[in-house]
């Protein structure tokens, strides 16, 4: 009898600290890990933006309502009418929550006007999601200086 008490006095401290580390791990949301960063996503479709190439762009973002070839057509002709160009960018920050992240960037944009051509600076938030286990872009919005 006395080394059955012994024996469980001896396992409930230890089964005890078992269950108080499993509760605190549970407490914190599990942040995703993949191959290529939420970062560096918005970075590979902000330089294909300045390179124009619309195709690499689109393999970036989640959007159903077009196809590649009918955005890369879309993108071409947005850049003809506006006659922006996106010159330059810098990654301000990067917040990562569960399977969501949100990217800001302040964009330097030449737009050719009438008179000649101006530069502008804008600040974009990228709101991305974790689909299929790959970052994908699922919105921007202008957030500072848009016009």
């Amino acid at each position: 009898m006395k080394n059955l008490i012994l024996i469980i006095l001896l396992l409930l401290p230890i089964s005890l600290i078992s269950c108080v580390k499993k509760q605190k791990s549970s407490n914190y949301p599990q942040i995703a890990k993949t191959d290529v960063s939420a970062t560096d996503v918005v970075k590979t479709f902000l330089e294909s933006l300045k390179t124009d190439n619309f195709g690499k762009a689109y393999d970036q973002i989640y959007i159903l309502s077009s196809d590649k070839e009918g955005y890369i057509n879309r993108m071409q002709l947005l850049l003809e009418e506006e006659k922006v160009k996106l010159v330059n960018y810098n990654i301000l920050a990067t917040q990562l929550f569960r399977n969501t992240a949100i990217v800001v960037a302040e964009l330097e944009t030449q737009h050719t006007l009438e008179n000649g051509i101006e530069k502008r600076f804008t600040r974009n938030k990228y709101d991305l999601k974790l689909l299929d286990d790959k970052w994908k872009i699922t919105k921007d919005t202008c957030i500072e200086n848009c016009t």
